[in-house]
């Protein structure tokens, strides 16, 4: 085994390098663990209520995530929630609609359906 003078650092500066990848990794914002798009399918997990002013009042609520499934051609429910922001004053939604959430300045705008899901 090469001893440390190959390499020019000790096999604790070796730990410490990796540790410190390792934290980093760690503490990456959500998004960056996304897939490349960055728009999901979702659904309403709760009512998002219009935003009292669209600069400083939006509202928020969980939504999950539906995964396309190319065998059936359906929209499949998955585990995963995200939080999903209305800055729309004129525009409210209720629970269980369908629609999506794009990230625009690090979070998830929701764009819906008219109306709630009729069967969820």
């Amino acid at each position: 085994m090469p001893d440390e003078r190959t390499y020019g650092f000790s096999a604790e500066d070796a730990t410490s390098i990796l540790q410190s990848i390792g934290t980093a990794q760690s503490t990456q914002p959500e998004t960056k663990a996304r897939p490349k798009s960055a728009e999901l399918v979702v659904i309403l997990d709760a009512a998002l209520p219009a935003a009292s002013h669209a600069l400083t009042g939006a509202t928020s609520c969980l939504a999950t995530v539906c995964d396309w499934n190319s065998t059936t051609s359906q929209y499949v429910e998955s585990v995963k929630q995200i939080t999903v922001w209305n800055h729309a004053e004129s525009t409210s939604h209720a629970e269980d609609t369908f629609g999506y959430a794009r990230v625009i300045d690090g979070h998830y705008h929701f764009f819906g359906d008219c109306n709630a899901m009729g069967a969820r």
